[in-house]
This record gives C-alpha cells, sequence and structure tokens, in this order.
C-alpha cells in the first residue's frame, strides 16, 4: 500500500471524530479506489459504521471494480477482467467477514449480460447490502428520498436506502471526474453540499478521494463542512496539523521521477504525422479527442494510412458489445482513439497522448494513462492539440512549459537538473476554471424540502419529480437497442447490444433514426417483452416518461420485473464497430 494510504489509515485510527470529512488527494494510479475497504474497515472497528457505500462517477469503473475486483477477491474468475485483485483487498473483504453475496453494485446497466455471472452479479437499488458499488445518481435519488427504481411509483420506500446511508461509511471516489466543467456540474455540486452538510450533522464517515481538487473546490468543502474537514494529501515534505496532514511518498516520487516529460502544442494537420513517427519507434499512442465524431474522423484517417490491425476506437456511443470488444483490444493495440471516456478506470499504459482538451483537469486525468508501467525509465510526450475552440487555454500551458516544464504525475513543484518543473496543483490553480455550483433558488429550495424533514409525504416527492420531468440529478438518460433483430431472440443478449444517451441528444440529432419504445421484464429468469410501441415523428420528453409509466403499471399486473426501458433504432442506423454516429 501507497504511504499516503497507510498514513490515512493511520490517521482514522488515531484522531478520526464522528462529523469531521476526510479528503484524501492522491495522483492518478496511487490506488485510491482500491484502499476503499481497508479504510472502511478501520471506521467498522471502532464503531462508527455497519456498511459501506462507495460512490463511482462512471458505470464502466462500476464494473470494472465490481467484477475484477471485488467478486474475484472471492476466487470467480471472470475471463473479461484482466488481472487479479490485490491480496490486501482479499484480506480486507474476508476480515470484514463479507461474503461475495453480500457485495452488490447499483448503477442504470445490467450486468447479466455476462451469462456466466448470472447467479453471481447483485443488483442492490436499495442498497441492502453489506457493500454496495454505486454511480452518484443512484446515491443521489437515494439520498433525495427518491429509489432508483420507484421514480415512476405512486409511493416511494425512502426508508431503507436513507438508513443505509447513515449507518454506512460513504467513499465519494473520483471526485473530480463528478465536479469538471459540464452540463451538469451545479446539480452534482449542489447535491454533494447537501451530502457533505448532512453527513457532519447526522455524524457519519464521509471520505472524498480526488486526484485533482482546486483551491476553489477546497475551500467550498470547508464553508460546507463548517471546517469540519481534514485534508490528507502527498507534499514535498511532512506535515501535521488539524486540518491538514501532508506526506512526502519518496518511494512514490522516486517511481515518477523516472519519467521524462515532454509538453508540446501541435495543429489538429499534424496528428497522423506524430502518431506515425511514434508507431515506428514502438511507441503506444493514445489519442483522445474531445467530440465523438473529431474521435470517429481520427479513428477512419489513421485507418486508412497505417490500417485496422493495430488501432481501437472506444467512446460512449459504442454498445456493450462494440465496447467490450475494443476494451479487450486496448490492451495490446499501438494506438488507442477515444474519448475522455478513458479517463478513469482503465489501467493501461502509453508512451504519447495527443489530446484536444481545453480542460486540464481531464488532460492531467489523461496523462496519467502515459508511462503507468514500465522498467527503469519512461520518456512521455504529451501533445496539446491547438484550434479555435483552446487557444486562450493553450496559451496558458504553453507559457508554463516553456518557462518551466510540467510533472505530469506529482502534485507539487520541483527542481529537476536546475530546472524547476511545475506540479499538477499549480496547473489546476493557474489553468482551470472555478467551479459552477449555484442553482436558482426555487430548485434549491425543492431539495431542501426534500431531504430536511424527518419524514415526507409520498405526495410532495411525486409532485417535486413531476416539476423537473423526473429527471433531478442530471439531464434525463435513455438507452437504445442498436440492433433491431436482438428483439427476436430475448435472451442474455439483448444487453450486448445497448447503449446510454441523453433523451435531448437522441431526441435532437438522432431523431430520424429511430424506430420504437420497447420496454423488457424478467418473471422467472424469462426475459419477455412489457411494451412496444411506434415512435412516430414525434419524440418528445412525455410521451417518454408517459410509456415508462404504462410500463410500470402493465409490469405490475403481470408480475415482471422490468430490467429496459427505452428505443430501439432503425436498422443499419448503428455502425458496427464505429458507433451512432448522426451521418
Amino acid at each position: 500500500m501507497r504511504l499516503l494510504l497507510e498514513k490515512t489509515i493511520n490517521y482514522i485510527e488515531r484522531k478520526y471524530r464522528p462529523g469531521n470529512i476526510i479528503v484524501v488527494e492522491a495522483p492518478t494510479g496511487y490506488g485510491k479506489t482500491v484502499s476503499a475497504p481497508l479504510i472502511h474497515k478501520v471506521l467498522y472497528e471502532r464503531g462508527f459504521s455497519y456498511n459501506i457505500i462507495q460512490v463511482l462517477p462512471l458505470r464502466s469503473i462500476i464494473e470494472d471494480f465490481y467484477l475484477c475486483k471485488l467478486v474475484q477477491s472471492y476466487g470467480i474468475r471472470i475471463e473479461s477482467c484482466r488481472g487479479g485483485p490485490p491480496q490486501e483487498l482479499v484480506k480486507t473483504l474476508y476480515g470484514l467477514g463479507l461474503s461475495w453475496s453480500d457485495i452488490a453494485y447499483q448503477m442504470g446497466e445490467q450486468l447479466l449480460r455476462i451469462k456466466s455471472l448470472k447467479n453471481i452479479v447483485r443488483k442492490e437499488p436499495l442498497y441492502d447490502a453489506k457493500y454496495v458499488v454505486t454511480t452518484f445518481d443512484s446515491f443521489a435519488y437515494n439520498f433525495l428520498r427518491i429509489p432508483i427504481t420507484e421514480i415512476f411509483k405512486a409511493r416511494k420506500h425512502y426508508a431503507i436506502p436513507r438508513l443505509r446511508l447513515f449507518t454506512s461509511t460513504t467513499i465519494f471516489d473520483e471526485a473530480h471526474i463528478l465536479l469538471k466543467e459540464g452540463v451538469d456540474q451545479a446539480t452534482f455540486t449542489t447535491i454533494l453540499e447537501f451530502v457533505i452538510k448532512y453527513m457532519v450533522e447526522a455524524k457519519t464517515p464521509l471520505i472524498i478521494m480526488s486526484a485533482t481538487l482546486s483551491s476553489h473546490m477546497k475551500n467550498l468543502f470547508s464553508k460546507w463542512s463548517s471546517n469540519k474537514i481534514v485534508f490528507l494529501r502527498i507534499g514535498n515534505e511532512n506535515k501535521e496539523n488539524e486540518k491538514e496532514l501532508i506526506v512526502r511518498d519518496k518511494e512514490y516520487e522516486e517511481q515518477v521521477s523516472n519519467i521524462k516529460w515532454f509538453t508540446k502544442i501541435t495543429g489538429k494537420d499534424q496528428i497522423s504525422s506524430i502518431v506515425s513517427d511514434n508507431v515506428q519507434q514502438g511507441r503506444r499512442v493514445l489519442i483522445v479527442r474531445y467530440r465523438v465524431r473529431d474521435a470517429i474522423e481520427t479513428y477512419q484517417a489513421l485507418s486508412n494510412t497505417l490500417g485496422q490491425d493495430n488501432i481501437v476506437l472506444i467512446h460512449g456511443k459504442l454498445d456493450h458489445f462494440d465496447r467490450s470488444k475494443a476494451l479487450n483490444n486496448a490492451h495490446r493495440a499501438s494506438i488507442v482513439v477515444a474519448t475522455s471516456i478513458i479517463e478513469a478506470g482503465v489501467d493501461w499504459s502509453f508512451e504519447t497522448l495527443i489530446t484536444d482538451h481545453k480542460d486540464v483537469l481531464s488532460i492531467i486525468q489523461q496523462a496519467g494513462r502515459i508511462c503507468r508501467h514500465f522498467k527503469d525509465t519512461c520518456e512521455a510526450e504529451i501533445y496539446l492539440v491547438e484550434s479555435s475552440d483552446n487557444k486562450e487555454f493553450i496559451g496558458k500551458i504553453k507559457e508554463i512549459a516553456n518557462r518551466y516544464g510540467i510533472e505530469w504525475r506529482l502534485p507539487y513543484d520541483r527542481i529537476v537538473n536546475g530546472k524547476k518543473q511545475v506540479g499538477i496543483s499549480t496547473l489546476i490553480e493557474k489553468c482551470s476554471y472555478p467551479v459552477q455550483y449555484s442553482r436558482g433558488d426555487e430548485e434549491y429550495w425543492d431539495l431542501l424540502r426534500l431531504t430536511t424533514p424527518l419524514f415526507i409525504p409520498y405526495g410532495l416527492i411525486n409532485n417535486i419529480l413531476k416539476k423537473y420531468h423526473y429527471s433531478l440529478v442530471r439531464t434525463t438518460l435513455t438507452q437504445v437497442v442498436t440492433e433491431p433483430k436482438a428483439l427476436e431472440d430475448l435472451d442474455n443478449n439483448i444487453y450486448d447490444y445497448v447503449l446510454t444517451i441523453s433523451f435531448s441528444e437522441l431526441a435532437n440529432k438522432y431523431r430520424s433514426q429511430i424506430d420504437k419504445l420497447v420496454s423488457i421484464g424478467r418473471k422467472e429468469n424469462e426475459l419477455k417483452i412489457i411494451l412496444c410501441e411506434d415512435v412516430g415523428k414525434n419524440i418528445t420528453l412525455n410521451k417518454y416518461i408517459e410509456f415508462v409509466s404504462k410500463t410500470y403499471s402493465k409490469a405490475y399486473e403481470e408480475g415482471v420485473m422490468p430490467v429496459f426501458t427505452g428505443f430501439v433504432l432503425k436498422e443499419g442506423a448503428y455502425k458496427r464497430g464505429v458507433g451512432l454516429v448522426n451521418w
């Protein structure tokens, strides 16, 4: 275990007091995620909590951690996993007295598509398990007393998940991904404010783990917790006081000092030649494009010149079948073209990064995939692609890189061969944007009404849900079936041909490619279609919500458990291996 994580556990043993928030800042690849159960074990043994809820930002991270680390800790081999869990994690799980049946996941997707795991995986929307790995969305709805499976039901059984929240160690893992600039940032941050305030008042353990926190965000955390907060982080000295524990991890520092960083600015027209030169030198290249369309165009251009044999495309508009295939192939591919979907949860190692992003937090995450595994030394090249969209941001990075040099792994500045190298903490302060978290007064008070009283009537919850079109946490998400023929044989393979997308994007960009609305349920281990309707020309959110409501009503009448509600694409709308694109 890394030194900072050891010191974190030691600190909790010595000084933790109920009502204090713990924030752990550690670089990408430091081992934060797998350390969560070890941190909980200390709190459990001290009698401060009885269960663990680990909140992760991406469904891909949940799938990897739940299956490859937690489930495999019990000797269950999963073919898609690249490696086994750390022995320290295995020992901790057994030390907590947990069996594989005590551990569950919760997110908006099913893991039942992996047939061999049908009787092993456990999905627990109400958090009724000793260890739950969950998305922020599901956590937020349970926190707001809206069980995710009962959003469209009149009655809300919110007591069970809410009780779990206040008897568990809650760990927000990779929190920086939730706080990146984006359309849902204000919502996520406002809910996080409510969570911090309530955990402090309820004296419930809350651990926040992050690789990239700005001073602005840390100040907000301190404000929301009424300064009942302690920050633990890596630094260039050892220091401890009431509000901060800084640890100098010399072993980690020595390891990353063997990475020689080169930061360069380039143009879009140079991408192909940079890739070609690197591949000829035997270097692996990761290309991260901000837009899915740009990623596809880059992939196709490189495939035309270098061939498809050693190049992989990964983005958020791939269904499960293509995404799983791409993830498996990416481990041995010389070139991976992707979007920000790969910023966390993938243990890959490349030598060169080419990116056109304008968010420094994203680029730091992407740089975490560079020189992740190496023997003696590693030369890491970071190419930032300049365009009209990111000119101002690139200018800031260019000035720092030319004047000092950038250390893309360590959080603090250091001197290398007599020249200063700027660490990621300084980079964040100079190049990131303040987090936008303010919401309208009416929205804020509605959240307060959902969270404050000890008990609230179902009618109040339902009225607030209707007011926000049943989407309080983020823009409404839906799912689409990419292969219409999959509906002809409803075995578990249906899950292979599904992808998740925002409703607004689907309705605005892909309206002409949508054929039907369909809902699928499970009864006695058999899948069956609950409802199926032609969409027609008008695709509205109200029509979709009405369809979902009808699904739950009919499912209740027939004793069926709904497992999928969404749209079906027309034949040929989805391009196998390329994805859903508005051609």
